[in-house]
């Protein structure tokens, strides 16, 4: 390995305090850390390594120095992997100031205080999972890190005042009618979130308060569509969100040609298009996921939204279909218990003309 940075440790270890203890030990040994997900099947562990290049792999069981390595810049802590929904996972290098940063701004807007504890039911080896615990370590509490997600563990705690949840678990702990009054804040984040499932939750007591960010923000900076105190949101000419905060990172390891396409003069251009207003963020998507239709741009984020706005629908994809004369058509399938004009009258009301899909497929939800 070069002698001119810090070594990077692959760390791969059951979810748990055992995590936090060795994460932290290599922390004081002046170690940055590459978490990997211990479920994580063994050809992705290869090709992981092969592309962080770390200099050590350490596990519950076993610790092994790697041929190959490449040091890693002194300003790095953490090498976080994307979850690749954007193409091939990307290795975040992130500063433990970043996270930490993260996490003191969503303590002062929760209004948390010293001692509070979170429950963790989502992976400490993705950022939501790291941002948490770093909340408990500045609150000073001991956090209740779950191996997986439990919808009966949840529901025999009750010593925890705060949870980080997705969609999926948030719907099934509706489901399963667990009490969610008693969280003071459910952050919910990782996916889109249906205005049903959200006034569902709300309905039941649950104070849900969505979340925008990523790993390269170390996590949540926009919480229900208003920055946190420090960042910076703008939406260029093209309607992409770029974002400036505290807790950006570094850069990706071993891409110098990617990072200088997101990383310009502290802002981050996360991909993502939307709507910014001065005070409240709203995005419609990926800037990929755009359908040219007539030359007009429809993301079919904003179309689902819209459709699922609508009382009696219960599901809805939008996606675009080639077509000679447009070159694109807008198409939706949806779940409802309602007639095919109703809906696409419902639309006409809330989205521009070329917004409305020219296909609507309606299945009965009953």
């Amino acid at each position: 390995m070069r002698s001119d940075g810090r070594e990077l440790v692959a760390l791969q270890v059951a979810q748990g305090p055992s995590f936090r203890r060795r994460l932290e030990e290599l922390w004081a040994g002046g170690a940055a850390v590459l978490p990997l997900a211990p479920d994580l099947p063994a050809p992705e562990v290869r090709t992981a390594l092969a592309r962080m290049r770390p200099a050590a792999h350490f596990t519950d069981r076993s610790s092994e120095r790697l041929d190959d390595a490449v040091a890693i810049d002194p300003d790095t802590d953490l090498v976080v992997l994307t979850s690749g929904s954007t193409g091939r996972p990307k290795g975040v290098e992130l500063s433990r100031s970043a996270l930490r940063a993260g996490a003191q701004m969503t303590i002062d807007r929760l209004g948390c205080e010293p001692g509070e504890r979170w429950l963790c039911c989502v992976p400490v080896t993705r950022i939501a999972g790291l941002a948490l615990l770093e909340r408990a370590e500045l609150l000073g509490s001991d956090p209740l890190v779950l191996e997986r997600f439990d919808v009966e563990a949840i529901d025999r705690d009750d010593g925890c005042r705060y949870i980080s949840l997705v969609p999926t678990m948030l719907h099934r702990l509706l489901e399963a009618r667990i009490d969610l009054g008693r969280f003071d804040a459910i952050l919910l984040g990782g996916a889109a979130s249906s205005p049903q499932l959200l006034d569902r939750a709300r309905r039941a007591g649950a104070r849900v308060i969505r979340t925008y960010g990523m790993t390269e923000t170390c996590g949540g900076v926009v919480y229900d569509g208003r920055p946190q105190e420090g960042v910076r949101v703008e939406v260029g000419e093209d309607d992409v969100v770029s974002l400036a905060t505290p807790s950006l990172m570094k850069r990706y390891r071993l891409d110098p040609s990617l990072t200088e396409a997101v990383l310009q003069e502290g802002w981050y251009r996360t991909g993502d298009v939307g709507e910014w207003d001065g005070s409240a963020l709203r995005v419609w998507g990926r800037e990929d996921d755009a359908i040219v239709t007539g030359g007009e741009k429809v993301f079919p984020f904003e179309v689902e939204q819209a459709l699922l706005a609508h009382p009696q629908v219960r599901a809805a994809r939008v996606s675009g279909e080639p077509d000679e004369e447009w070159g694109q058509r807008v198409i939706a399938e949806v779940t409802a218990d309602i007639d095919e004009q109703d809906l696409r009258s419902f639309l006409k009301e809330r989205l521009a003309r070329h917004k409305v899909p020219s296909s609507i497929n309606v299945k009965g939800a009953s």
